[in-house]
């Protein structure tokens, strides 16, 4: 257990710089007496340990010391290498070729490690994000951010907490002052970042806030559906080749939960004609809506508008907070006849003086309705289920969609 914290501490040093002993012992979770002890085991290992005494003091390593690598197995050895292959991939070159060179005469890479590149298609773009971020949660500091997420872009103030990779992407866990809770940022979304004067006090992620952990576990959706032979592959790629069954007209049939609608929906769509829905009926439904509105679209017909008192919006689901109430008016043919800018942006409606359902939701400070905690309410159902016009409930489930959107990243 020593050598592992022994090892631990001298790479700590060697990446911080310089840290105190109570730092050091609250990370290790052992006494300051014991850190001292392991820095006399240090030095006696012929490491250079400096210590500084008093304001700004600390442990450091000495400038230049290279690690020995001749303690290690093979297989150690290899995990390193490769570690430091994903790490370089995500520095500039200068940091990059500092890191390498502080860690000593490394071998070359054989063929088994693995060539782990973590950096982005976009470039620098990456690396300069996480190094403002990584500063931030250092620091403590306040940062800026231009977020597109499902419900629309915004621009918000965080308090950075943890940077995560998960699932090939990097993630953002964070403090979101807008929603005051605490959010996931896929920094893919990430438009812009400003490090911000403001200091916050360190903030410790409840388990049950924890990123990723119970969202992804929890199933609200189950898919049952039909696939064609020519999607197996992405079938394995994606779930694993024990995740179907295989029916005697060769199609692949599969059930499998989903923690989100709208990635359910979007994941199915993606598939084209090479699926057949089977389950949930409200995933059958939506895809004739949008096959219908492409039809529509394409013999540059003008799909009805179903909203009572020609209220404006379009029969469909798409992943944008539109509207306060769920209704989508970017598919609306009366947008464009009328000039409407769409009800989150308009001050009046062009049907008449006011809507209730989005005086209600303004007067209470909410985005949509999907952030009532009364969804739905009995002035939303009267319009979702208008017999002339309505559109069966569709607005208040797009509004539960993208409040689960808005739950799990960042909304």
């Amino acid at each position: 257990m020593q050598l592992y914290r022994l090892m631990g501490i001298l790479t700590l040093l060697l990446r911080e710089g310089r840290l105190t002993a109570p730092r050091l012992a609250e990370q290790f979770e052992v006494s300051p007496r014991t850190i001292r002890r392991d820095i006399e085991a240090l030095c006696q290992a012929g490491v250079p340990v400096v210590t500084a005494q008093g304001r700004g003091g600390g442990i450091s390593i000495a400038p230049g010391y290279r690690l020995d690598f001749s303690c290690l197995t093979h297989r150690e050895l290899l995990a390193i290498l490769a570690g430091v292959r994903g790490a370089t991939s995500l520095l500039p070159g200068a940091d990059a070729a500092g890191l390498l060179a502080r860690l000593g005469h490394l071998p070359p890479p054989p063929p088994e490690v693995p060539d782990i590149d973590l950096g982005d298609f976009r470039g620098p773009w990456l690396s300069r994000l996480l190094e403002t971020l990584s500063g931030a949660i250092r620091e403590c500091r306040r940062v800026e951010i231009v977020y597109h997420a499902p419900g629309g872009t915004t621009r918000r103030r965080v308090e950075p907490c943890q940077l995560l990779y998960r699932y090939s992407a990097w993630y953002l866990s964070a403090w979101c002052l807008l929603r005051q809770d605490f959010r996931t940022f896929k920094l893919a979304r990430i438009a812009s970042v400003v490090p911000l004067q403001e200091t916050f006090p360190p903030r410790e992620i409840p388990p049950e806030k924890a990123p990723f952990g119970e969202y992804l576990t929890r199933e609200r959706y189950t898919l049952l559906a039909s696939f064609a032979p020519e999607a197996e592959y992405r079938l394995v790629e994606e779930y694993g080749e024990d995740s179907f069954c295989r029916e005697a007209d060769g199609r692949l049939l599969l059930r499998r939960g989903f923690a989100g609608y709208e990635n359910l929906r979007q994941w199915v769509l993606s598939f084209g004609d090479a699926v057949r829905v089977l389950e949930p009926p409200e995933l059958r439904e939506d895809i004739l809506r949008q096959a219908e509105k492409l039809v529509a679209y394409y013999q540059n017909r003008t799909p009805p508008c179903p909203v009572p008192d020609g209220r404006i919006a379009g029969k469909g689901v798409v992943t944008m907070t539109e509207s306060r109430c769920g209704l989508l008016c970017s598919q609306c043919g009366y947008r464009e006849q009328t000039g409407c800018p769409g009800c989150t942006q308009m001050e009046r409606p062009f049907w008449g003086e006011s809507c209730p359902v989005k005086s209600c939701c303004q007067g209470r400070g909410k985005g949509h309705c999907g952030e009532c905690p009364d969804l739905p309410c009995d002035l939303l159902r009267q319009f979702a289920y208008d017999k002339e016009q309505g559109d069966g409930g569709e607005r208040i489930r797009q509004c539960q969609r993208w409040a689960e959107e808005g739950e799990s990243h960042g909304d």
